[in-house]
């Protein structure tokens, strides 16, 4: 099992996640989803629609086969932050 230590508050991805939000937000964009997805997919038919927040690990260091995949999947989504990092540069926010 993963631990459920909650990241610090000045841990990198979470100043990080900040930035690029507003970065995106700035650009106009949705930078986070977490708002209104729901709701989306309600409108577009679907009942019984459940949230569910999990944690997930960044990179492939879990022991476990399945987490490890999961890893390295979020860290490439992670990396992806270079299109946000290009947001941020073009629109001079920070």
């Amino acid at each position: 099992s993963l631990p459920a230590k909650p990241l610090p508050e000045d841990a990198t991805l979470r100043t990080d996640k900040s930035t690029m939000l507003s970065a995106t937000e700035n650009a106009g964009y949705a930078g986070d989803n977490t708002d209104w997805m729901r709701e989306e997919i309600e409108d577009a038919g679907f009942v019984n629609v459940h949230e569910l927040e999990f944690k997930m690990p960044v990179g492939d260091w879990p022991s476990h086969p399945v987490w490890k995949e999961a890893g390295k999947l979020s860290a490439i989504l992670y990396k992806a932050s270079a299109f946000i990092l290009t947001l941020i540069k073009r629109n001079n926010s920070y």
